[in-house]
């Protein structure tokens, strides 16, 4: 699947560049001994303002780019080297569809006229794209199992306009699915396990994807995230948003809720109550979201997960995979690539889109 690939050309960089609303994460992958083999070449993370991107759209262009010259400097990228993006948001659609096997000319008629169903706007204000998943039976019937996506043009136009800017080559933008998946099958997929699901946790969002044997089977975005902690945290003990995520990083998440990791610190008993009690409140309310969803999938596709790997800068938050473990009932991992930390996960996902077919 791809919104943009007019910028081809023999000889690419594997870069995946993660625009997200707290930082930019950049992972440069190069080719192992074998051919499907990939190693870890060059990676970095720059923070910018909370507020210059909300909700997948990018209100503080100037900021990017000027972190992204940054970023290139300090990790000695050249100018014009290509890279991919993904693109979330409440704006981008993705949906899992099935549609009877039929000529491929015929499915790209037939997927836009499903694709009506889903998307409340005219759809030429949209760029429509979609992959093939797989082959499954619906009523005696083989069908494709596909996956649509749906981005606004100007959302596109926006993130190629501000990549150039600061002297980069757009190779590709896809959604994140995608992208989580390629880490998923390159790391986790085990036969043993068929049924799997990957919970990306971001600063302002999370974002479920289930697999089933080795397609995507479901997707759904979390809107409980790391900055509604933060944002708690900053609320229950009035300190600045830098302290609060220092903060937030120094708990470890029980079984019976909060304690502090022991080590030397400036907070007060009371406060570190405070911390405890924002911290588990933010986490019940995100536990439910995930159990609704994971619930709902199991339902209706008559499964049950066989495990949960969570990833993202959010999943770095101590003790989080103990914790959903014993609340939601499903075996948890925190997922990490080589020596990355899991923040660079969807980065990742994004420079393997040349060592794999998805």
């Amino acid at each position: 699947m791809k919104f943009l690939e007019k910028y081809l050309k023999k000889k690419i960089q594997h870069i995946g560049l993660d625009l997200g609303s707290y930082s930019i994460k950049m992972v440069e992958l190069k080719q192992g001994e074998n051919d499907d083999t990939h190693m870890v070449e060059n990676y970095g993370m720059l923070p910018i303002p909370t507020d210059t991107i909300i909700d997948g759209v990018i209100k503080r262009p100037d900021v990017i780019r000027d972190a992204l010259v940054d970023l290139k400097e300090e990790r000695n990228i050249k100018n014009n080297a290509t890279v991919t993006m993904a693109i979330s948001g409440r704006n981008v659609i993705t949906r899992p569809i099935k549609l009877p096997i039929m000529p491929l000319d015929e499915l790209d008629q037939a997927v836009h006229f499903e694709a009506e169903k889903y998307i409340p706007t005219p759809l030429d204000q949209f760029y429509l794209d979609y992959t093939i998943l797989g082959e499954t039976i619906v009523d005696n019937t083989p069908h494709y199992n596909l996956l649509l996506a749906a981005v606004p043009k100007d959302m596109i136009s926006n993130l190629i306009q501000i990549i150039e800017s600061a002297h980069l080559k757009p190779y590709a933008v896809e959604i994140e699915p995608l992208s989580l998946y390629r880490v998923w099958c390159s790391h986790y997929y085990d036969e043993a396990l068929p049924n799997q699901a990957i919970l990306n946790m971001g600063h302002s969002n999370c974002h479920l994807v289930v697999f089933q044997k080795d397609n995507i089977q479901f997707t759904r975005g979390i809107p409980v995230a790391g900055h509604q902690i933060t944002d708690a945290i900053v609320h229950s003990i009035g300190k600045e948003v830098a302290v609060a995520i220092d903060l937030k990083h120094k708990q470890r998440v029980g079984n019976i809720g909060i304690e502090v990791v022991p080590e030397e610190t400036t907070t007060s008993p009371y406060d570190e109550y405070l911390i405890g009690e924002s911290i588990t409140d933010i986490l019940s309310s995100l536990t439910q979201e995930i159990q609704r969803s994971i619930d709902f999938y199991q339902m209706q596709a008559k499964v049950r997960l066989d495990r949960l790997i969570i990833t993202g800068g959010s999943s770095n938050l101590q003790g989080l995979d103990a914790y959903l473990e014993a609340e939601i009932g499903i075996p948890v991992l925190v997922g990490a690539y080589s020596e990355l930390d899991p923040m660079y996960s969807l980065a990742t996902g994004l420079a393997m889109r040349e060592f794999m077919e998805r």
